[in-house]
């Protein structure tokens, strides 16, 4: 089998080889029905670099897709066509991807996989990875009851002038880093604003930013037809985290409606206790679950008192 980069016309293919893989582990009789309208547009523009597909008599068989958050590399998502599975090609993948990351200076690596697939946790744990906290999907309704509520005050990174753009990246930069050294959003930020797949939210206190969300919706974006997904999103440290956290993800919520979104759509690590236990508490519920494994065996940025989303799926 040759591996090597994907190119841009080799998208609709690698979508494709994508949704089999998928369908056929979560079950679905038509692949076409898993994750409807979902999109990889932003992976090829975003980090083409990183863009890894396998490559049988010219046919593609599989693909990798690899995410830089600065100081931390996301490996997936991921895929083999099912009737070569178990053939050790996601495990040639991995370590394609471990060596990308490796040649950005990148030590750090996480993904997600199945928690219920022995043979999924078993092939990372081969290469490196282990297991840490189970990551909770959750689900929130958009329905015509948010109508009678006036949306908490934001902004829009679309809406910045270029000035103000650049002080919003160096804003999200010193949030991120303040959580954890070298954690950043902002290559995503920019992907998303180029392609106009979704927009990133901003509240402040009054005096400086001190949240912000990266959503995806619409045509390209990473995320079925209808759902607003929050991709990342942080709060920086402080005692008015938890409610700052509440406002931005009403900011959300609020940014779905407009949109015309019948869900949002975002994904929490347990391990992030205070967040977890918030989220559960309001009108949110957990759609389904993922668990991260990391490499080497740290936390990362998974303490109790950390405010942040980043779907590493």
């Amino acid at each position: 089998m040759q591996i090597r980069r994907l190119e841009s016309s080799e998208r609709a293919v690698a979508e494709s080889v994508f949704r089999s893989g998928f369908a056929r582990q979560l079950r679905y009789e038509d692949p076409e029905k898993f994750s409807p309208g979902y999109s990889l547009l932003g992976r090829f523009v975003g980090e083409p670099e990183g863009c890894f597909g396998g490559f049988i008599d010219g046919q593609l068989v599989a693909v990798a897709f690899c995410s830089s958050f600065g100081s931390i590399g996301v490996f997936g998502p991921a895929a083999v066509k099912p009737d070569l599975w178990g053939g050790g090609i996601g495990q040639r993948l991995l370590q394609t991807a471990i060596d990308y990351f490796h040649s950005q200076g990148i030590a750090k690596i996480g993904l997600t996989t199945f928690p219920d697939s022995p043979k999924h946790v078993g092939m990372y744990h081969k290469l490196g990875f282990y297991p840490r906290n189970l990551i909770a999907m959750m689900v929130k309704q958009i329905d015509k009851e948010m109508e009678s509520k006036n949306p908490p005050p934001f902004r829009k990174f679309s809406e910045l002038t270029s000035d103000e753009m650049e002080g919003a990246f160096k804003s999200f930069t010193m949030i991120t880093d303040t959580i954890y050294e070298g954690m950043h959003f902002c290559r995503q930020v920019g992907v998303v604003g180029g392609l106009g797949i979704g927009e990133t939210l901003m509240i402040d206190d009054g005096t400086s930013l001190v949240g912000f969300a990266l959503c995806h919706f619409g045509d390209g974006a990473e995320t079925e037809t209808g759902v607003c997904q929050v991709k990342q999103a942080a709060v920086l440290p402080s005692p008015k985290a938890s409610n700052h956290f509440a406002v931005l993800l009403e900011a959300c919520s609020a940014y779905a409606k407009e949109k015309g979104a019948t869900k949002l759509l975002f994904g929490l690590n347990a391990g992030r206790r205070a967040a977890f236990d918030q989220t559960l508490s309001s009108n949110c519920r957990i759609d389904s679950l993922g668990v991260a494994m990391h490499r080497p065996d740290e936390p990362f940025a998974d303490r109790r008192d950390v405010y942040v989303i980043d779907d590493w799926r």
